[in-house]
């Protein structure tokens, strides 16, 4: 039986939502779960030694940044390392054989980094099956969904004369940018007993939101400046090289369960706060990241934006895009608005013709016709 879509998740809510989807598409669509099957069979599957080193990579160097106290010897290591394989391999097998007997056109998947969907993707290889990944949308009541990949591995175009031809040809027109609220992320409990310097909004700073250490945009999308620890040597470099009266707020994140309290007090000028995120955005000179969401919601709202890791939107005109730490206070020193022109069409582009309207997580029982129909379209190639 051939399929039009197929649904792959872990049991939970993007299961429920795929359901939903489902549910109430009109293509065949099924949902299946990542849990890894038997029955399959092992010769002539194109499974070999380097389909699961690749499919590993990213899995074991996520797992040493989380669990570094847990990986104290090469012994340990090697017995994960292999456990993953055996777990990575029997995913694979399970949907090698799954695709080939029901031939599903699209598979839609959440992300594509994680050693579940790294096993998807590698069995769904030469079975000419369209791949679309899901992932929370670039701004507030949105969702992803892209056939390239997301994140810095988007469809998203990087020139920005692309999106002032865009607008030049489009009615499409979109909300006040600088009126939109952003959804503030619930913390991680081991937070919530954690105590920050209490930041004056007052005063000039550049606001560095610190990511998670071990997710995908700071281990496969940074590959310069890849790690927390490496961000705050970064912004030490900056002080040498701005006023004296500049200071740096960083913000650990909210869902990050590590903090890096030997950091909190090292410099008078770079101080560890967790005011609201929106506050900060909003009285900031600037915005420092990585590729974290919070450069493009800072851009949303009309701020100067520097990147300095691999990001959808690190386009030129849009933001700044550096690595260099002269390069970066260069532009600190002699700050600039950004293009409003190139703001304003991409901002249009991604809530009229890129994104999926309303967000996934409200979509867990019935869904919006609006989302279902920019789905829809998405699966047909009518976007």
């Amino acid at each position: 039986m051939s399929l039009d879509v197929l649904f792959i998740s872990s049991k939970g809510s993007q299961y429920r939502y795929y359901k939903t989807l489902a549910k109430n598409t009109l293509f065949k669509a099924r949902v299946v779960t990542l849990f890894p099957g038997f029955g399959f069979k092992i010769f002539n599957t194109g499974l070999n030694k380097k389909v699961i080193n690749e499919g590993l990579d990213f899995h074991l160097e996520r797992k040493k940044r989380k669990y570094s106290n847990q990986f104290p010897n090469a012994f340990v290591m090697k017995v994960y390392t292999a456990f993953s394989a055996l777990y990575f391999s029997l995913i694979y097998l399970k949907f090698r054989r799954y695709l080939t007997s029901h031939r599903p056109k699209n598979i839609c998947i959440w992300n594509g980094h994680r050693l579940p969907e790294m096993a998807v993707k590698a069995a769904a290889r030469g079975l000419d099956i369209k791949i679309f990944y899901f992932e929370n949308g670039l701004i507030p009541n949105t969702t992803v969904m892209d056939s390239s990949g997301v994140n810095a591995f988007s469809s998203l175009p990087k020139d920005p004369n692309f999106y002032l031809e865009y607008a030049k040809q489009s009615t499409d027109k979109v909300d006040c940018l600088e009126n939109k609220s952003l959804v503030a992320r619930k913390p991680h409990k081991s937070r919530k007993k954690l105590r920050f310097s209490e930041a004056d909004l007052n005063k000039r700073y550049v606001f560095v939101p610190f990511q998670v250490n071990f997710d995908s945009q700071v281990i496969v999308n940074s590959p310069v400046v890849n790690s927390m620890h490496k961000l705050y040597e970064f912004v030490e470099l900056l002080l040498q090289e701005t006023p004296s009266d500049l200071l740096f707020y960083i913000k650990e994140h909210p869902s990050d369960s590590h903090t890096y309290s030997e950091l909190h007090k090292k410099h008078d000028r770079i101080q560890f706060v967790d005011e609201n995120t929106e506050e900060l955005i909003r009285n900031a000179d600037a915005v420092l990241t990585l590729n974290s969401s919070v450069g493009i919601e800072a851009s949303m709202l009309g701020k100067p934006v520097i990147v300095l890791g691999n990001a959808c939107y690190a386009i030129q005109k849009l933001v700044y895009v550096s690595t260099s730490f002269r390069q970066v206070a260069e532009i600190l020193n002699n700050l600039e608005q950004p293009d409003q022109k190139v703001r304003q069409a991409f901002f249009s582009y991604l809530e009229n013709k890129y994104l999926l309207p309303g967000a996934w997580q409200n979509y867990q029982r019935n869904i919006d016709s609006k989302h279902l129909e920019c789905f829809e379209n998405k699966i047909k190639g009518d976007f």
